[in-house]
This record gives C-alpha cells, structure tokens and sequence, in this order.
C-alpha cells in the first residue's frame, strides 16, 4: 500500500470539488486537515472514520486506491485461501502454499502463518482423507493459540471451521455452545453467510456420524432460514437430505435434496449423501 495516503485522500477530496472547509465543518481544524492531506500528521482510526465519510467512501475502497486499484498482497492471499478451500484445485493449493510462505518469509503475519497450516492440512487430508500425525500437530498449534482466547472472532470461527474434524466428540459437544453464540453476533457481518453455513454443515456432519440425531437435527433446523438464503442448491440439499434422515421423512430426501444434486451433476457430493441415508436412515 502507498502510505501517502494523505495526498491520495486530498485528491479524492479535490475531484469530489469538496473544499476543506464542507470536509471539516466543526468537526476538525483546517489545518488539521491540511497536516494530514501534505503527510505531516497520522490521523487517529476515529478521524479517518471522519474523514472518509465526508467524501463517501469506505477503508476498504479507501485501501484499494492507496493500493493503486488493486488488492494489496496480502488481500489476494486471503481470497485464493477462501477460494481454495471451498473449490479444491491440487494445482492453486500447491502455488499458494508457496506464495504464502514466500510472503511469509518478509512479513510478520500471525493470521497468514495459521492460514498456512490450514492449507497444509488441507493438502494431506486430500491425499489420504484422513488426519496423519504432522496434520494433527499442526491443528493443535491452531487450537492451542484459540483456546486461550476468552472471545472468539470470525476469523478464529474461521480457522476453527478447517479442524474440527480433528477434536473427539465430547469436546466438540464442549464446543458447540460457544460456537453457535458467537455465530450469532456475526449474523449482520458482511460476507458471514457462505462461512456460517459451512461451519454449520460441518457440525452436522461431525453429529450425524457420532449418532447424536437429536443434535444434528437442532443444529440444521436452528440455521434452517439462513441456509435457504444463500440460494446454494448444495448446502440446501445437504440440509433436506440431513433433515429427512433425522426425522426419518424419505421423500424430503429423495424427492428433494437428491434430486436436486441429480439434477446439477454434483457426482460426488451426491454418493457422500447416499451413503448417510444408508448408514443413518
């Protein structure tokens, strides 16, 4: 990022032909202003708020122009590791492992650094789809640095998401309590949807092959609406063919939630399901 972003604000604040003077109303010095715009002053998180919205504009947008229109690295890193992880690709894991660690290398990043250990889980668990001793140790180090936390907050529900599968039942049981609050403190929060729904899926996953039904079905049933909202024919077939097992009603799930994957081609996916209704139903 450039940080003149002092002389970058002054030149969106000039093309708006909004003068100093409509910017600062009684709010702040001209002169304050002028400190800023020349680089001479850092203003405080609360003016900045201020500031960009005088000229309509928010930190991210603010970022991406002092980033010359552009997504600063670290950004990008984070969208392929989101993309990676929800559409695997053998090929974009291995690259943005290295560029991770390249990054890595020249940057202090405690988020980036656990990032990058969720992805060499990833990466394993691909292989042999199943938790070897080096994944395990690794989502350990992810769980030591959580635990300790007294609030947890959406990038840890995040990190959480990629290892539960590796916690003993009794203590995601522990967990879900703590889980399922937080998630509802981020209900507003932008972009939470996609992620809330996934960790949602994996809990019931995690409680329907433990053979707590009763669990599975409150957790789905509780998420029921905001997993409908996403519009995402697989998380909803998920839900219908989950539902139905646990209330033991075959045509919501083969009428629904299988068709619906039959439908799309969703292979894969679709054989995972049958064999649930094999098993649980």
């Amino acid at each position: 990022m450039k940080w003149n972003f002092g002389k970058i604000y002054k030149k969106i604040r000039k093309s708006k032909n909004i003068s100093q003077s409509e910017i600062c109303s009684d709010e702040l010095s001209r002169s304050t202003l002028s400190k800023i715009e020349n680089c001479k002053l850092m203003p405080s998180y609360q003016t900045m708020d201020y500031l960009l919205k005088q000229i309509n504009m928010t930190f991210d947008e603010f970022n991406y122009l002092c980033n010359e229109y552009s997504p600063n690295l670290r950004d990008k890193l984070i969208h392929r590791i989101e993309n990676v992880l929800q559409n695997y690709d053998e090929g974009e894991l291995n690259s943005l492992i290295n560029d991770c660690i390249k990054y890595l290398k020249t940057n202090n990043d405690l988020y980036l650094e656990e990032m990058l250990n969720v992805l060499l889980i990833d990466k394993r668990l691909k292989k042999s789809r199943d938790f070897d001793e080096l994944s395990k140790e690794l989502a350990k180090s992810i769980w030591k640095k959580i635990k300790k936390s007294e609030e947890w907050y959406f990038n840890d529900i995040l990190l959480l998401n990629n290892i539960l599968f590796i916690f003993p039942f009794p203590v995601i049981n522990e967990l879900t309590s703590k889980l399922l609050d937080q998630l509802e403190k981020y209900d507003n929060y932008k972009d939470s949807k996609d992620i809330i729904c996934r960790l949602i899926i994996n809990l019931s996953t995690i409680y329907l092959y433990n053979d707590d039904l009763e669990g599975c079905n409150h957790i789905l049933e509780q998420y029921s609406d905001l997993i409908y909202s996403t519009k995402r024919f697989d998380y909803i077939a998920i839900f219908l063919v989950r539902h139905g097992i646990v209330i033991k009603n075959k045509n919501i799930i083969v009428d629904k939630g299988i068709s619906i994957l039959s439908n799309f081609d969703e292979n894969d996916l679709l054989m995972d399901l049958k064999k649930e209704v094999n098993i649980y139903y």
